[in-house]
């Protein structure tokens, strides 16, 4: 439910401003998956969303996997039912509440 709450709001946050969707959902063959893209001037921003309430260092695994695919792929933010913002080196960790926040900044 979360995740749909989430995809819901980077849709209407972009759209009110003025924007191109530009969302993704990835999926392999092997059942690998990142919930969110946001594709940017030939970047990929990944999200993975957690309905978890407090942090895990393990929810940055698939993130890590995939930006190690390409150097056009960002780090990525994981976006959580807690509510503490935290950089974790170049990745973050945010709470759904500041979803908004994320996509009305690019």
């Amino acid at each position: 439910m979360l995740k749909k709450l989430i995809v819901i709001e980077a849709l209407k946050t972009r759209w009110n401003g003025n924007r191109d969707a530009d969302l993704y959902y990835f999926r392999d063959q092997s059942g690998f998956e990142i919930d969110l893209i946001l594709s940017l001037q030939r970047r990929l921003f990944p999200f993975e969303i957690k309905a978890a309430r407090s942090y895990h260092p393990n929810f940055f695994r698939n993130l890590d996997k995939f930006a190690s695919w390409s150097d056009k792929i960002e780090q990525g933010t994981v976006i959580y039912a807690g509510d503490q913002s935290q950089n974790l080196q170049a990745r973050s960790l945010l709470p759904f509440y500041k979803t908004a926040s994320r996509f009305n900044e690019a």
